[in-house]
C-alpha cells in the first residue's frame, strides 16, 4: 500500500473566520512524505458537505463560507492512499488540527 501523502505533518490545517463571525474556511497544503513536495491536483473532499477543492501547483487548497461544526477533510491522489482528518471550524475564531 502506497502512503506517501503527508496531508496532516506539514499541512497546518486550521480554521480562519471568513465574511462574518457566523463562517470560518479551511485551508491547508497536501504534500509527499518522503520529501514535502508540494502535490497539485489533489482532490480534498469535505464530507459533511459534499464540497470539493482541488489543490493548486503549490498543494493549496481551501473550503470558504462553512459554518461552525467539524468536518472531515480527505485528500485523495491515485494511486495513492487517501488521508483524513476531522477539523473544527469555530464561528468568529480560528482553530488549527
Amino acid at each position: 500500500m502506497l502512503r506517501p501523502l503527508a496531508f496532516w505533518g506539514a499541512l497546518a490545517l486550521c480554521s480562519i473566520p471568513a465574511f462574518s463571525q457566523q463562517s470560518g474556511t479551511i485551508r491547508g497544503t497536501v504534500k509527499l512524505e518522503r520529501n514535502g513536495d508540494p502535490l497539485h491536483h489533489a482532490t480534498v473532499y469535505l464530507v459533511e458537505v459534499r464540497r470539493s477543492a482541488e489543490s493548486n501547483e503549490e498543494g493549496v487548497y481551501e473550503f470558504r463560507d462553512l459554518a461552525p461544526g467539524k468536518y472531515t477533510v480527505v485528500a485523495h491522489l491515485h494511486p495513492f492512499s487517501d488521508e483524513s482528518k476531522t477539523v473544527e471550524v469555530a464561528a468568529g475564531g480560528a482553530g488549527t488540527a
